[in-house]
């Protein structure tokens, strides 16, 4: 058996492979802010999508499907307005992926000359891949207005890189290999390359026992 050290490196450590992104690298970058300028009805419970993008960097929203999509794992401050329309009520909710979060901007209120807006903001969590949206409440009662609504987040802090390192004995055809959960909610980041890394060096090889007299050398394990 050859004992073998493998170590998954976050590019802070790999130094090898690489400068690691600064703090001010584009890469751990996001921040966007966007409008919607015309009117919405609630006629399902939908997203609120936008025709106007101010700040999109690092290209993570989407305003022809109102998502934003988490590049960077770290915690991310949103905030959002939304303006309801005359006659209407006004009921949107910030959600992330497919679970509402506690920031709701709802006025009841109908009059016909009212254009009121309420305002919310949150901070969260974010894993890869997680999703942020405004959703609208689904009856025709509730509806945006003109302007209908603003959206906007940004990164505060992004998570560290994290790291493992394990030794190993093997023997010979041994195979070592990372494994990433096959459902949703889990999965690997790479930028690029630069956020996996995988590496291992044998830190020495198996004593062959002395042969007898006469004999050659047994072949290594």
């Amino acid at each position: 058996m050859l004992p073998l050290l493998l170590g998954l490196l976050g590019p802070a450590a790999c130094w090898a492979l690489g400068p690691a992104p600064g703090p001010g690298s584009s890469e751990l970058r996001s921040a966007f802010s966007a409008a919607r300028t015309t009117p919405l009805e609630g006629a399902s419970e939908m997203a609120v999508t936008f025709d106007k993008v101010y700040v999109n960097i690092g290209g993570d929203f989407d305003a022809a499907t109102g998502q934003f999509r988490c590049r960077v794992p770290g915690a991310y401050f949103f905030s959002f307005t939304a303006g309801k329309a005359p006659h209407k009520s006004l009921s949107v909710m910030l959600v992330r992926n497919r679970d509402e979060v506690e920031a709701l901007a709802f006025d009841e209120q109908r009059r016909p000359s009212a254009r009121r807006a309420a305002s919310q903001s949150a901070m969260l969590q974010l894993d890869y891949g997680d999703t942020v949206w405004l959703r609208l409440h689904g009856a025709p009662q509730y509806a945006l207005g003109a302007p209908g609504a603003t959206f906007s987040g940004y990164l505060v802090y992004a998570d560290a890189d994290a790291s493992q390192s394990v030794m190993l004995a093997l023997r010979r055809g041994d195979a070592v290999w990372l494994l990433s959960h096959d459902h949703d909610g889990y999965g690997a980041y790479s930028n690029h390359g630069k956020y996996i890394t995988f590496s291992g060096f044998l830190v020495y090889p198996d004593l062959a026992p002395a042969a007898p007299p006469g004999l050659g050398a047994p072949e290594l394990l």
